[in-house]
């Protein structure tokens, strides 16, 4: 919602493909796709500086405590493969258990990721399941936002 009531649909919204540097850096490059969707404009220097991450790159804890230094409220969902379609999207996705890739939208038997490693992705469900962990970080804007 917007401060004036209004629902934002996101219609008109892109979301960009911002790749990782560095192998520890899916997290935070996931984080910023989805920060830039809901308008919060950054890159990954700030955000490493921000949220100091390290070689070993982030948990789902830690993304979700620096989502909220973007003013980002993050919820932590597990799921199966069949309820992709009901999350929030775009929204953070636990990959190859060592890895996030952003899910852009889900349509029919297709599913869309931003792959900071990768690229853009179009998926069938099967090719999902062979790397999608079950788990899910959903973000939306706080107040202050």
């Amino acid at each position: 919602m917007h401060a004036k009531g209004l629902i934002d649909w996101g219609w008109g919204k892109k979301l960009p493909l911002i790749r990782q540097t560095e192998k520890a850096e899916c997290g935070i490059a996931c984080l910023a796709m989805v920060a830039d969707w809901h308008g919060y404009k950054t890159d990954l220097r700030s955000l490493r500086a921000k949220c100091g991450i390290t070689q070993h790159g982030m948990s789902f804890a830690q993304l979700i405590e620096c989502g909220a230094l973007l003013n980002l409220s993050g919820r932590a969902v597990r799921l199966d493969l069949n309820e992709l379609d009901q999350l929030a999207t775009p929204c953070i996705l636990h990959w190859n258990l060592n890895h996030f890739v952003v899910l852009k939208k889900v349509t029919g038997k297709k599913v869309e990721i931003h792959d900071p490693a990768n690229g853009v992705l179009t998926l069938s469900h099967d090719e999902v399941n062979k790397h999608f962990t079950g788990i899910a970080l959903e973000l939306t804007p706080t107040h202050d936002f």
